[in-house]
């Protein structure tokens, strides 16, 4: 989109409510379609650092693992956050319950390098 006033509208009518909300948004969607193409591609997710860091709220920052004081936000999980922004809570409740069925499928993955809190399903 070319229109900075148009980008605008479409971020408030998302709930993005700060002037910089467009770019915010577009930060996101940017996210949301790197993650796209490698699951629609066959690209691997496991222990996969993300080039691009996705703009988070103060409150989802608080849920990220850190390492030497520094916020993880380069794995999977924030990406998982950024769609649980994005979506309505219906649709994100079944992204929720397959991430637990996966994961209950094979237990022994260690989520942490997927980015993954110890009380993820909590904070999902």
């Amino acid at each position: 989109m070319l229109d900075e006033e148009l980008k605008k509208k479409i971020a408030f009518q998302l709930g993005f409510k700060y002037s910089n909300s467009h770019k915010i948004l577009e930060n996101l969607l940017h996210c949301i379609t790197i993650l796209r193409n490698i699951c629609a591609h066959g690209g691997r997710l496991y222990n996969r650092l993300f080039t691009r860091k996705p703009r988070l709220s103060r409150k989802e920052k608080s849920l990220l693992l850190t390492e030497n004081e520094n916020l993880i936000n380069n794995k999977l999980f924030s990406y998982i956050l950024v769609l649980k922004s994005l979506s309505n809570s219906n649709d994100f409740h079944l992204v929720k319950e397959h991430l637990i069925l996966i994961y209950e499928g094979y237990p022994l993955i260690d989520l942490s390098h997927y980015g993954f809190p110890e009380n993820w399903r909590e904070v999902l």
